[in-house]
């Protein structure tokens, strides 16, 4: 098989591998709502029986919990599917001589090295963008350092290289979770970044904070205790 045929069946292989993990997202997210609502029924339907709510509240909390701990996973499933097929999709683009999926690592010239400019190592067609197969920074930044310094032992790393060529599903295994794992990353910085910046809100809006709570807790209090009408809340 060569690499054409390979990455057009890996390709094609994970679209059905996302079509399945779709199913199951849906299904899972069917179920959920099903769940809420029988639960919500039931509690409704036993009011006034202590243990029966109980027993019903911790069961359909039990199932709720189980059905969100499988949805989890198979929206984990569906992401590495996309992962491993966009992986696939820019290697056979790359084969027909488009590396523009791929990042020409600009940031990384260096006008004061001696060879970066005549080799021509972050450009649009340099050399960093034809061997970049990186998802992290630090990836990035170790195949920078790579082609800049060169590396002490180039006999370990060419017999590396040999190796890793013939391990095309593991290296893509990695590939795929390492962009996971930059995804992460990526939101984790945007979340750390929000929340340093200062939120600028309209006065009414601090007292809507705390006035809330102060309200829904008395009334729902007074309304257990039949001191308001559930007409009220209508």
């Amino acid at each position: 098989m060569n690499p054409s045929e390979f990455y057009s069946s890996r390709s094609e292989l994970s679209e059905t591998q996302i079509q399945q993990a779709l199913r199951k997202v849906r299904r899972y997210a069917f179920l959920r709502l099903a769940v809420f609502v029988v639960a919500s029924f039931t509690v409704y339907a036993l009011w006034g029986n202590v243990v029966a709510v109980g027993i019903s509240f911790v069961v359909f909390t039990a199932l709720f919990l189980s059905i969100v701990h499988f949805s989890v996973d198979a929206k984990l499933a569906l992401e590495k599917a996309r992962a491993r097929k966009k992986i696939n999709i820019n290697e056979l683009n790359a084969l027909q001589g488009d590396f523009s999926a791929f990042d020409p690592g600009v940031e990384f010239q260096d006008g004061t090295h001696p060879f970066s400019n005549d080799l021509d190592l972050f450009a649009p067609k340099g050399v960093f963008r034809f061997l970049n197969r990186t998802t992290t920074l630090s990836g990035k930044k170790a195949l920078a350092d790579l082609l800049l310094n060169g590396s002490k032992d180039p006999q370990k790393v060419n017999e590396i290289i040999d190796f890793l060529s013939q391990q095309i599903e593991w290296t893509q295994g990695f590939r795929v979770s390492g962009a996971l794992a930059s995804r992460e990353e990526g939101a984790k910085l945007a979340l750390s970044q929000f929340g340093a910046q200062a939120v600028q809100n309209p006065r009414w809006v601090g007292w809507m904070v705390y006035g809330v709570p102060l309200l829904t807790i008395p009334s729902l209090v007074a309304y257990n205790l039949d001191l308001i009408s559930s007409l009220t809340f209508t």
